[in-house]
C-alpha cells in the first residue's frame, strides 16, 4: 500500500485521486452520496468500480469502455481476478482485502504479453 501521491504519470488516475482527495478533505474517505461521476468525466472510460463479494474476492460492478475494449468483451459482473494469471491471483486478492478492510490505496502495476493478432 502506498501513501497518496498527487502525480502518478497517468492522467486518469491523477484526476480520480485529485477528485477523491478534494471530497475527502480531512476525513478518512468521502461519503458515497458525495461522489458524482461528473467530477471525473474525463477519466470515466478508464475507471471501474468493484463490489466485494467475499474476503479477497470482488467483481466488476461498473467498467469504463477502455477495460472492455482491452478485453474485447463486456466485463461487468466478472471477478477482477479473471484478468490475472493464476500465480498473480493471491497477490491481487490480498490487496483487495486490505483495501476493503480499511481505507487504503493499493497500487498494482499490470503488464501483459502482446499476442499476435490480438489488440494491445
Amino acid at each position: 500500500m502506498t501513501q497518496f501521491r498527487t502525480e502518478t504519470g497517468y492522467t486518469a488516475i491523477s484526476q480520480v485521486e485529485a477528485y477523491w482527495e478534494s471530497l475527502r478533505g480531512v476525513r478518512m474517505m468521502p461519503k458515497r452520496s458525495e461522489i458524482d461521476p461528473r467530477g471525473i468525466e474525463n477519466a470515466l472510460g478508464s475507471t471501474f468500480v468493484l463490489e466485494r463479494l467475499a474476503p479477497g474476492i470482488a467483481r466488476i460492478r461498473i467498467a469504463g469502455s477502455h477495460l472492455s475494449d482491452l478485453m474485447g468483451m463486456e466485463v461487468r459482473g466478472m471477478p477482477l481476478t479473471a484478468f490475472m494469471t493464476q500465480p498473480c491471483r493471491k497477490q491481487i486478492s490480498d490487496a483487495l482485502e486490505e483495501v476493503f478492510r480499511r481505507p487504503a490505496i493499493s497500487e498494482i502495476r499490470l503488464t501483459s504479453e502482446v499476442l499476435h493478432g490480438k489488440p494491445h
